[in-house]
């Protein structure tokens, strides 16, 4: 490790570290991001398989049974319609709903099957509206119908028992008047034309109220099965009232009142065909609803299997998701541990190999303080290190001293000799000069004498 530290030097070991540093945080960052989007691509499935909401790729199974969910309240809706405008809305929303979740339904759900039972069932509500329709129409128009027959009778009735009141107050002026041939022949006319009119209208007015009273016995009927009295009861009435007809003579208002009772009889008639006809199809709406029912039921059953497997593949999602998620956080965990430990290992090395340079320079300062200018082999740092290259420099200046040193010892040792020399020959100048003073003084003292 120090051979590498050695040829890297202090800096590039730092710069070193500190991008393998770098590096691990970016791995680390890397793996919390591949954590990251596996979450939330784990996420994005789990919405996915719960979303209500149509996306372009189709509905998610989530939004499949919540559109079954609504198909059922329309199919419902559809069932328990009341008006026309009901039965198209609710009709619509089954057709809407069905395009939209068909290709996603399994193919047991027999969406073909439920499709044209809900066309089926609309036609026939449809249908059976129109004529409960025309069924109330025409009985109100054969409530207005029977009182203008009415009026007709009540009119003829008492215009014939008027002119019967007139002819027996003739007859009666006859009987006073002692004319008693001529009335049995009166009465006789009398009995059998205006009485037996009279009869005949009352006969009639009560065939045509009894005809009536049919209506409100077929409000009253559900099943076919109940009409087959009413409709001996009108063609029993039908004949009696055809009998009663056929009898009536020509004469003012006889043929209207014949034409009106013709209609009131057919429209009696088509009355009670309506009903057997709104019983039959309340019968088919009955087989179409339960057989909707019955898809219905299979309907819920996929729902309820479908929320099964739903929930089953969101476990199993969060299960793998878990998986992924330990192993990366293991990852992460085992990458953040070793960088952990590579860089306390990093750190030992790097200071124990300057605490080791530093020391060795430090020993070497110290005796050069001392002034001890030798250089030792274990004050020497082999490397190319920065520590290295300056106790190689430190070492080329305390051996350029130690050169200048020994010059300067050299050169002091030679101006010693020199100035022992010349101290000699000073004093040998000194002694030269106190003889020749003495010489002069003898001199002086000679020449004094003289």
């Amino acid at each position: 490790m120090e051979r590498y530290l050695n040829r890297l030097g202090i800096l590039k070991s730092f710069y070193l570290a500190f991008g393998a540093g770098i590096v691990v945080l970016i791995i680390t960052a890397l793996l919390c991001y591949i954590g990251l989007k596996t979450s939330i691509n784990g996420y994005r499935q789990v919405i996915n398989l719960v979303n209500i909401k149509e996306e372009t790729e189709g509905i998610s199974e989530m939004g499949v049974l919540q559109k079954v969910a609504h198909l059922k309240a329309a199919l419902n809706g559809l069932i328990g319609a009341s008006n026309p405008s009901e039965v198209n809305k609710f009709a619509l929303q089954m057709e809407e709903i069905i395009s939209a979740i068909e290709k996603r339904l399994p193919e047991e759900t027999k969406v073909e099957e439920i499709k044209k039972l809900s066309s089926e069932l609309t036609r026939i509500k449809t249908e059976r509206f129109y004529k409960e329709k025309n069924w109330e129409r025409t009985g109100k128009e054969l409530i207005l119908l029977f009182g203008n027959i009415r009026k007709m009778l009540l009119e003829l009735l008492d215009e014939r028992e008027f002119n019967m009141v007139t002819q027996m107050e003739k007859i009666r002026g006859q009987l006073l008047r002692g004319e008693e041939s001529s009335v049995a022949s009166q009465l006789n006319r009398l009995m059998n034309r205006d009485y037996n009119e009279v009869t005949l209208f009352k006969d009639l007015l009560y065939q045509v109220t009894f005809l009536l009273g049919l209506r409100g016995e077929l409000t009253e009927v559900y099943e076919e099965e109940y009409l087959a009295p009413i409709d001996d009861k009108f063609k029993a009435i039908s004949t009696k009232i055809e009998e009663l007809l056929s009898q009536l003579k020509r004469g003012k208002n006889i043929e209207e009142l014949k034409e009106k009772v013709t209609s009131f009889k057919d429209e009696i008639k088509r009355l009670l065909e309506l009903r057997r006809e709104i019983i039959l199809l309340r019968e088919k709406e009955h087989e179409v609803v339960q057989k909707l029912n019955q898809s219905e039921v299979e309907m819920s059953s996929l729902a309820q299997r479908a929320t099964q497997e739903m929930v089953k593949d969101v476990f199993n999602l969060a299960k793998k998701m878990k998986k992924r998620a330990s192993v990366i956080l293991g990852v992460i965990i085992l990458v953040i541990g070793f960088s952990i430990i590579a860089t306390l290992v990093v750190f030992k090395v790097l200071t124990g190999f300057l605490k080791n340079r530093l020391e060795k320079i430090a020993n070497f300062m110290e005796r050069l303080s001392q002034g001890d200018l030798r250089e030792r082999k274990e004050d020497i740092i082999e490397g190319e290190d920065e520590l290295a290259n300056l106790q190689a420099k430190l070492s080329v200046v305390v051996e350029n001293t130690r050169k200048m040193l020994m010059r300067i010892k050299e050169v002091s040792e030679k101006v010693l000799v020199e100035s022992q020399k010349m101290e000699n020959v000073s004093h040998e100048m000194t002694n030269s000069a106190q003889d020749t003073e003495e010489r002069a003084e003898q001199v002086r003292t000679i020449a004094a004498e003289v």
